[in-house]
Order: structure tokens, then C-alpha cells, then sequence
């Protein structure tokens, strides 16, 4: 929500199946540039000017420690879409 403009919109799905579990949160914000997908789920890569670079890696950690994927698409000019998704396990 914090890269969204004011008109924008954040918008979250969760859907479920047998095997698995999956959170969706897609904005209008613009999209993430070519250029910068490969770094943005890194320790303190920021674009902000008081960013600290901290909010998606700690989300990738906190996914990854309980067995799931974080993934994303992205177009520029229209947004992005974050995916978690955690797998089902048996009791």
C-alpha cells in the first residue's frame, strides 16, 4: 500500500485447493521496471528516499521459513501481483 498513490487501488484473493493454499495482493501502482525485478526481494534495496529496503525480504524469509514460495508479476504502467503460496500438509 506504501508505493500506491492515493487513487490506486490494493486489492487481496486467497484461494485454496487440495494442495495448497495462496495469497494474491495486486496493486495499481505502476508496475516494478525490468531493471528492477531481480533486486527488489533483496536485503535493503530500496527506490525510496527513506525506504529502508527491509519490507519484501523479511516478507521472503517469513514465507520461505514456513515452507512457502513468494512470487511476482509485474507490468509497468499497470501493477503488480504478489503471490504466496503455502503448501497443504497432512495432520
Amino acid at each position: 500500500m506504501d508505493a500506491t498513490p492515493s487513487d490506486g487501488n490494493v486489492s487481496l484473493r486467497v484461494e485454496s485447493d487440495i494442495t495448497s493454499l495462496k495469497i494474491s495482493v495486486t496493486d495499481t501502482e505502476g508496475g516494478i521496471p525490468e531493471s528492477e525485478r531481480g533486486q527488489i526481494l533483496y536485503p535493503m534495496y530500496t527506490t525510496k528516499e527513506d525506504g529502508t529496503g527491509m519490507g519484501l525480504s523479511i516478507c521472503l524469509g517469513i514465507v520461505e521459513n514456513h515452507g512457502g514460495t513468494l512470487t511476482f508479476d509485474s507490468r509497468v504502467g499497470e501493477g503488480s501481483v504478489f503471490t504466496i503460496t503455502f503448501p497443504k500438509t497432512s495432520p
